[in-house]
């Protein structure tokens, strides 16, 4: 059963990469259309909600599994604090990926929209990015 998730999450990662390699990814930024740039920003978009929610699940039940093996009353109560800390980081980066602008499409665009609001995206990036190996040590 899990290796049909794991292939249809392959699939669906190996088609958004030949799409993004239609637009220009992987090559240099000077040689990228503004429709290239905008179109890779849009599956980038994408991408980083499948992941948080997909790194968020994974986690999850490496947890519960844990919970299930070790009866041992210390550990379950740090399972818990640790499946408490995974839910409340991957709810805040899911919602900072998919929100990090509003309205939406301003992540994508270049607009300069008088009324848009965007959190400071390496500060975002950066707390996102850092925090999963601590979760996994």
């Amino acid at each position: 059963m899990q290796a049909r998730y794991e292939s249809c999450w392959q699939r669906v990662r190996h088609k958004t990469d030949a799409w993004t390699a239609n637009y220009g990814m992987g090559l240099h930024i000077q040689q990228v259309s503004d429709a290239g740039k905008e179109a890779i920003t849009k599956y980038f978009w994408l991408t980083l909600w499948i992941y948080y929610a997909a790194m968020g699940f994974t986690k999850l039940s490496i947890l519960v599994q844990y919970l299930r093996i070790f009866p041992q009353v210390t550990f379950r109560r740090s399972c818990y604090a640790m499946i408490v800390f995974v839910i409340v980081f991957n709810v805040w980066a899911l919602f900072s990926g998919v929100f990090m602008c509003t309205p939406i499409p301003v992540f994508w665009h270049s607009l300069d929209l008088l009324d848009h609001r965007c959190l400071p995206r390496m500060a975002t990036w950066f707390v996102s990015d850092n925090t999963p190996p601590l979760q996994a040590s």
